[in-house]
């Protein structure tokens, strides 16, 4: 007796956690591609920053946040994550290390879908890259800034002046 009672529990159990478990799998974030790629305006790529920079990009629709990435390196290993509401956000970089920064962002719609990464924008951060800003070439994947005759368009063309 105390066998079937202990089984029809465990079954009663069993199945209770497997319907818990079914309900999280339904929480999966996915890539939307109907979702706008949000369009880096601000650095731009030959800017030099300071300690404070402000990023702006296109807005990508309604009720839309964005995850933008700011990282010392190509490959955002280790970056600083901010979640936005806005186009626009300003933040501190920390002291002028007189290195490049790279980043990029993207549109996230309901917490669970999310639109790919915009292009990424390398940009100068530091004292030193002021003194030849005129020089400076900055070439994140082989742009030279010049969208005009680009053969190889990343994104990053700029609206017109009205």
């Amino acid at each position: 007796m105390k066998h079937i009672i202990f089984i029809s529990y465990f079954f009663i159990f069993s199945s209770f956690f497997l319907s818990l478990t079914s309900k999280y799998q339904n929480n999966k974030t996915e890539l939307d591609k109907n979702i706008p790629v949000p369009l880096v305006l601000s650095p731009a790529v030959n800017f030099v920053a300071d300690s404070i920079c402000t990023f702006t990009w296109t807005n990508s629709g309604k009720k839309i946040k964005y995850e933008l990435w700011v990282s010392d390196n190509l490959n955002f290993n280790s970056c600083k994550q901010y979640i936005v509401k806005d186009t626009t956000f300003t933040c501190f970089l920390g002291a002028e290390t007189n290195d490049y920064k790279y980043c990029k962002v993207r549109a996230w719609k309901k917490s669970k879908l999310y639109s790919e990464w915009s292009a990424v924008v390398a940009f100068a951060h530091g004292e030193i890259f002021k003194e030849f800003q005129q020089e400076i070439k900055i070439s994140p994947g082989g742009c030279n800034g010049n969208c005009a005759n680009c053969k190889h368009p990343c994104g990053r063309r700029r609206l017109p002046k009205n």
